[in-house]
């Protein structure tokens, strides 16, 4: 399933050690030039005498005269080391020590770099992790083929696999807290304001095209891979599909019922209703960044969008904030993923990691509160690796603010839910009737959500709500190529890269 690669942390290349041997032919040359004949038969005889004796003792092979063994020895040189433990060395990421056996040199070559004191190389310490070696410990790979889509559960550990057809269900790890089905997960806290991370660990994982992993529960996403990760396909972490037993993206902030805020730190606010037939649309949520505002009416103005906030180091792992609601209820934030890698982190292209906001729901009451609920916030994305190499993308794009409803008893449109793209941006609901449209979501370029569409004084209009903010991505590590996309791009400051930590 997973493809074998080298783990990218050490190469060890073997120098290969000078060395020979010879004959001292000094005792001959001591002797006359030219030996007697009695000499030479004596010689001849002391031969096959040998001869003889070789034959019978060792099968033919010819003895070699002690003096001539020691002779060689003495030619070969003094019995020194060909390397010197006192010249070992590490500079710019490049280790020299001695082979274990004394043989010769070794080199290695370290992603994370290496420690002049101890003569090691480093080792990658996940971000957000309190348990550093929990990276060591994944002996099991993943892979999803083409076709199939799976659910991971942040809260129970719990991995679910689709095939083609509903009877196709495989049950790869079962809910609980250990090793199950030889895959760790654990749940770490993040502190009393934050939610917590789901932690699995694995030695390889690959998402082949064509192949959908989704993630839903109350923690952060979080999947430590000892060896190499290539995502082919796409993980989505905005929500499952409602065939798949639906439910919003990991740590994501939920949108808010009729007149109520989104949850989340950037939380849009709700569109309140004054018990006229035209009512004010709510508030997008915001991340990175601001929610649209909902859509004005004559008495009174559509809900704030929510705010920017965060940090760009994604330190703690949150999810994206939901959206107010009005007469429609408000979508969901994106959620939180961290995929933390040994080796080599590859996003082809084609495939991609999304963390999109939610579609805000249009309105569903005229004469009362008929207004659109605005568009969920972009999540975050934080992937760290000894190489991250982006061919395809990653989108924290916020949802589409819902549409108000039209007067003569028809709800609004619903707004598109923020997807893999770097624009334009998900589509606010289209106003039909008297009702207005709801604001347009985030995307590569404009990060904050546009407002829901004001409705005409005296129209007896519901407005539409306001658009989602963008999320937050990260990227950690001491090679990075970007030749896909990024959605906040880089130019926004939302985008941001930076070191790993070590260990």
């Amino acid at each position: 399933m997973g493809r074998q690669s080298c783990a990218v942390a050490c190469i060890l290349a073997l120098a290969s050690a000078p060395g020979g041997c010879g004959h001292d032919w000094s005792a001959a040359d001591s002797t006359d030039a030219v030996p007697d004949v009695a000499d030479a038969a004596e010689t001849a005889d002391a031969a096959d005498a040998d001869g003889d004796a070789g034959s019978d003792a060792d099968g033919g092979e010819t003895d070699v005269p002690a003096e001539a063994a020691d002779d060689a020895g003495d030619d070969a040189g003094p019995d020194v080391a060909p390397c010197d433990p006192t010249l070992e060395s590490c500079t710019d990421g490049r280790l020299r020590r001695c082979a274990p056996d004394g043989s010769g040199w070794e080199e290695v070559v370290c992603a994370f770099g290496c420690v002049p004191d101890e003569l090691r190389c480093l080792q990658l310490a996940p971000a957000n992790v309190t348990d550093d070696t929990l990276l060591d410990r994944g002996t099991t790979p993943f892979g999803l083929d083409a076709g199939a889509r799976a659910v991971f559960d942040t809260g129970t550990g719990e991995i679910v696999v689709y095939g083609g057809t509903a009877t196709d269900v495989l049950v790869v790890r079962p809910p609980g807290v250990g090793t199950l089905a030889g895959i760790p997960f654990t749940v770490e806290d993040q502190g009393s304001d934050a939610a917590g991370l789901g932690i699995w660990v694995f030695s390889q994982l690959t998402v082949t095209r064509g192949a959908t992993v989704y993630a839903t529960g109350p923690n952060a996403m979080v999947l430590l891979v000892g060896g190499d990760v290539s995502i082919d396909g796409v993980i989505d972490v905005g929500g499952v599909p409602d065939d798949l037993g639906g439910g919003r993206g990991p740590a994501a902030g939920a949108g808010g019922a009729s007149e109520e805020p989104g949850q989340g730190a950037g939380g849009g606010r709700p569109g309140r209703s004054l018990g006229w037939n035209e009512d004010p649309g709510a508030g997008g949520g915001g991340y990175g960044g601001r929610g649209g505002e909902g859509g004005d009416t004559t008495m009174a103005p559509g809900g704030a969008g929510g705010t920017s906030w965060g940090v760009p180091e994604l330190c703690p792992l949150l999810g994206g904030s939901g959206c107010g609601g009005s007469g429609g209820r408000g979508g969901a934030g994106g959620g939180a993923l961290q995929i933390s890698a040994a080796g080599r982190l590859m996003i082809g292209e084609g495939g991609g990691i999304t963390a999109g906001g939610r579609g805000g729901q249009g309105g569903q009451e005229t004469g009362g509160a008929g207004s659109g609920g605005g568009g969920g916030s972009g999540g975050a994305v934080l992937l760290e690796a000894a190489e991250v190499a982006i061919r395809g993308g990653v989108a924290c794009n916020g949802g589409g603010g819902g549409a108000g409803a039209r007067s003569t008893d028809a709800p609004g449109a619903d707004g598109a839910d923020g997807t893999l793209t770097a624009g334009p941006g998900a589509a606010g609901g289209e106003g039909r009737g008297s009702g207005t449209s709801g604001g347009a979501g985030s995307d590569a370029e404009r990060i904050h959500g546009a407002a829901g569409i004001n409705v005409e004084p005296l129209s007896l209009d519901d407005a539409g709500g306001g658009g989602g903010g963008a999320g937050r991505i990260r990227l950690q590590g001491p090679t990075i190529a970007v030749e896909g996309f990024l959605s906040p791009a880089e130019a926004t400051g939302l985008a941001t890269r930076g070191d790993c930590a070590t260990r």
